[in-house]
């Protein structure tokens, strides 16, 4: 699918007509779904090409300066909006400029000056502008350049489903719930790429480094899980953290380290699709590397019992 970073964009593209879909849609759960359907169905019923349109980095991240956790990597999400129906994302640099856009401003400058929009889909409670001034009335009051289409939330259980209450449920470690809520299982994905080399010289654990394309996951710890390579699912041991045993003065991101069990093969470059399926124990500092490798041998324990 097409990754553009402005409507005008789509042009470049043969696309002049659309269906939009607006929002962040992290983990893409059962409310996202819902949202993007409704763009869908209104572009099928249009001729108008449904297409998604977000921002980044998340206005949260950019007012606060701090790096919000993330359920789903740009590339995972893309394959899931193809997957759907999805023919474009549009990709809006949240900046300066853009953060102190006035909302009227907003729709004139970003929707209105390039491809014909037929439907705007967007969830109820939608603000956007300088100070969040803009809402579904605003919107409406456009009905004569598009459609706007104000989506309910999908509740479950009484309560919206949202991305922050999935990622509070995986902090929970609720896993179940969490996959409930999204609709479908949550995995973490990515390539195999070079690491340290702490875990085979210090502990002579061999472990694989995954890339999952996301800079903060909402969890972190030892856990329990099933890996998929090549079609072969393997048990395993998953480490998400800060390595404080052997990084503490280091500023880097969160690592990503998988111990396959009973499994020797070269797997770098390979890509590894990883379901949780318990958790083991926090992350902690260890005293020498002789006190982790062997806690370490009781997470392999604990996770082939589990497992």
């Amino acid at each position: 699918m097409l990754l553009c970073h402005s409507l005008q964009e789509l042009q470049e593209h043969g696309i002049d007509k659309v269906s939009i879909a607006c929002g962040n849609f992290d983990g893409i759960h059962r409310g996202h779904r819902k949202l993007l359907q409704q763009a869908i169905d209104q572009g099928n019923a249009k001729q108008s090409t449904p297409i998604v349109l977000s921002f980044s980095p998340h206005p949260r991240e950019f007012f606060t300066g701090k790096c919000i956790p993330t359920l789903s990597s740009l590339e995972k999400r893309m394959e899931t909006f193809s997957k759907l129906g999805i023919k474009a994302l549009v990709i809006l640099d949240f900046n300066k400029e853009l953060a102190a856009t006035e909302a009227h401003d907003f729709i004139s400058k970003y929707l209105l000056n390039s491809v014909s929009i037929t439907d705007f889909c967007v969830g109820r409670q939608w603000l956007f502008g300088a100070g969040r001034k803009g809402n579904i009335k605003l919107l409406q009051e456009y009905s004569d350049s598009f459609t706007t289409h104000a989506v309910d939330e999908f509740l479950l259980d009484g309560h919206a489903v949202s991305s922050s209450r999935i990622r509070q449920a995986l902090e929970n470690h609720q896993f179940q719930d969490a996959e409930e809520l999204l609709g479908h299982k949550w995995n973490i994905s990515g390539p195999v790429v070079k690491g340290l080399g702490l875990a085979s010289e210090k502990l002579n654990t061999p472990t694989a480094n995954i890339n999952t394309g996301i800079p903060l996951l909402p969890i972190s710890g030892v856990f329990a899980v099933h890996a998929k390579i090549n079609s072969t699912t393997h048990n395993g041991v998953l480490n998400i953290g800060a390595a404080p045993t052997f990084l503490e003065k280091q500023r880097h991101s969160q690592h990503v380290e998988l111990h396959l069990l009973d499994f020797e093969d070269d797997i770098y470059g390979e890509q590894v699709h990883i379901h949780i399926h318990a958790f083991i124990r926090p992350e902690k500092k260890f005293s020498s590397a002789e006190e982790l490798k062997e806690q370490i041998h009781h997470d392999i324990a604990q996770a082939r019992q589990t497992l």
